[in-house]
């Protein structure tokens, strides 16, 4: 072999390990900039997709995933929201709308550079990032532990650039099922690494998945998520406010987590009341803050802790409708990857905890979980060996 057809394939491996790249920054976090009275938060592979989608305006044609104009739709209801909501600042808009903008520029950019995408590598690079991450949660935990403090003053120190203990849970429960389908000696490390980051939530959908991969082989599944879709319903609809402080003065010594429960269910029913008021296009995102500086008695937050509520407030019933119809090609594809990798089983039984997990918890219109949701997809699309416009995407020029 020359040196010129030495350097050239040099070249190639370093632009497919460049391109790559992103799948492993995932999980080493995000970067926090301020925008105003709002921060933007951008996934650290961003600053790797954003030339490459640069790079991708100037080719002879241009793959445009039907994905990706579900969730322009989405986004486009949600500037109607927030037109017609007086509350609603740009800015913080802005910031708000950047978790669906960056999935979108993930599968632009992926469309166009598919061929050089191996599903092996990839996987491989998130392997390697949540190595990264899980050290982080154990070692934090470690000193977490040995800080003076009760729980909640401890469970505040695991964090890391991609976020604190719940949120970290959700994507180290993703880990454990890449493992348990690629490299299973590393999946007992993320298993520690899920209790490590003391999350009760997060243990318990680490409790939830190890069930629902059983279920999956019944044809259960269903039940995974139907059965805490209706207890949440339930919750929203017939828990008042005005039992706040009998039920805190039934709950003995549990009162801090019984008070945390009660905060959430206020917080739906805080958010459903104001949904109702601006069903069809919702009120803009992240609005949902400005509305909780107005009503001081909220807990101080900035999402509804719910995705349901949070999607029926950012982007109203017409962009949570196509929200869904983007997480249902998630797990139809996945699905279909299943006949060609049988292995993709786990990541499917992962995606549908993960949306019961965003049912207490923001998940769902965060920045590096949407993030999460477009790479599972690119995943899919490519195990299938299917272009990623194969079915319903357009041509454009």
């Amino acid at each position: 072999m020359n040196q010129d057809a030495l350097s050239s394939r040099y070249d190639a491996q370093a632009g497919v390990f460049l391109i790559l790249l992103p799948f492993f920054l995932l999980f080493v976090g995000d970067l926090q900039v301020p925008i105003g009275e709002s921060t933007m938060t951008v996934p650290m592979g961003m600053f790797i997709v954003f030339p490459m989608l640069v790079l991708c305006m100037a080719l002879e044609r241009i793959v445009i995933p039907s994905s990706v104009l579900l969730l322009v739709g989405t986004l486009f209801f949600g500037l109607l929201g927030l037109l017609l909501t007086p509350e609603g600042g740009f800015l913080r808009a802005a910031a708000g709308t950047l978790p669906l903008l960056y999935a979108i520029c993930i599968l632009m950019v992926y469309a166009q550079f598919y061929r050089y995408i191996t599903v092996e590598r990839a996987a491989g690079m998130m392997l390697a990032g949540g190595i990264v991450l899980a050290v982080a949660a154990i070692i934090l935990f470690v000193v977490a532990v040995m800080s003076p403090g009760g729980y909640y003053e401890q469970k505040l120190l695991i964090e890391t650039p991609l976020g604190r203990s719940n949120y970290l849970a959700a994507f180290l429960i993703f880990l454990f099922a890449l493992a348990l389908a690629k490299q299973r000696a590393l999946a007992c490390l993320f298993a520690v690494a899920i209790f490590c980051t003391m999350s009760r939530g997060g243990a318990l959908m680490f409790l939830l998945f190890i069930a629902a991969l059983q279920m999956e082989k019944w044809r259960l599944l269903w039940l995974v998520w139907l059965g805490p879709l209706l207890l949440f319903f339930a919750a929203t609809f017939l828990v008042s406010s005005d039992h706040q402080h009998s039920i805190v003065a039934l709950a003995g010594p549990y009162q801090g987590e019984v008070l945390s429960i009660i905060n959430r269910l206020l917080l739906w029913s805080f958010g459903f009341d104001l949904w109702i008021q601006h069903p069809l296009f919702g009120i803009g995102p992240n609005t949902f803050r400005t509305f909780v500086e107005l009503n001081p008695g909220i807990e101080n937050v900035w999402g509804a802790h719910n995705s349901i509520i949070q999607m029926l407030l950012n982007y109203g019933l017409f962009g949570t409708f196509l929200y869904v119809l983007y997480l249902r090609e998630i797990y139809v594809r996945l699905r279909r990857a299943e006949q060609t990798a049988p292995w993709f089983r786990y990541l499917r039984v992962a995606f549908v905890v993960l949306q019961v997990f965003g049912l207490f918890e923001p998940l769902v219109g965060s920045a590096a979980f949407e993030v999460l949701l477009a790479y599972m997809l690119i995943l899919a699309l490519k195990q299938t060996s299917l272009p990623v416009s194969a079915d319903t995407s357009i041509m454009a020029k």
